[in-house]
């Protein structure tokens, strides 16, 4: 797992990208930004705060996903290759995923809270669900996303 920046202003080129950055460009505050280069949790100059068993998490999601697994404004992003951000690593548990189906019965009974702030297909989703076996995990995160899975 390689810990490289996205180029934000080529996801910024894509509409669908839109919600999402400034979003996270929200969260991450005045502060967050600035420093350049240094020890492994500061990429693309923001402190990375997301806890790192879900950075490699996220970096999974990706592989099995077929995706790239990226740094974008402090956050660890799975971006698919058409260039949307489709999940961001959030604190500890949580995922935030753009759900090609939402979650619930639809979605094989996944719980889910709608995350709008990130635009209208976002929800937030426990990275790690102890009712579904180990093996099943990764390829139902990959369901959500609408992706093929590769894993």
């Amino acid at each position: 797992m390689e810990f490289i920046a996205a180029d934000v202003e080529a996801l910024r080129a894509l509409p669908a990208n839109a919600e999402v950055l400034a979003a996270l460009e929200r969260d991450a505050g005045p502060d967050a930004g600035g420093r350049a280069g240094g020890p492994p949790w500061i990429v693309g100059g923001f402190v990375i705060d997301t806890h790192p068993d879900l950075v490699i998490r996220t970096s999974q999601l990706a592989e099995a996903a077929g995706a790239s697994f990226r740094f974008a404004i402090g956050r660890p992003i799975v971006v698919a290759t058409d260039g949307r951000i489709v999940a961001i690593g959030i604190g500890v548990f949580d995922m935030a995923i753009r759900c090609a189906t939402p979650p619930g019965p639809a979605a094989e009974g996944v719980a889910g809270i709608r995350r709008p702030r990130y635009g209208p297909d976002w929800w937030i989703v426990a990275a790690w669900d102890p009712d579904v076996p180990r093996a099943e995990q990764l390829p139902r995160l990959v369901r959500l996303i609408g992706l093929p899975s590769h894993a």
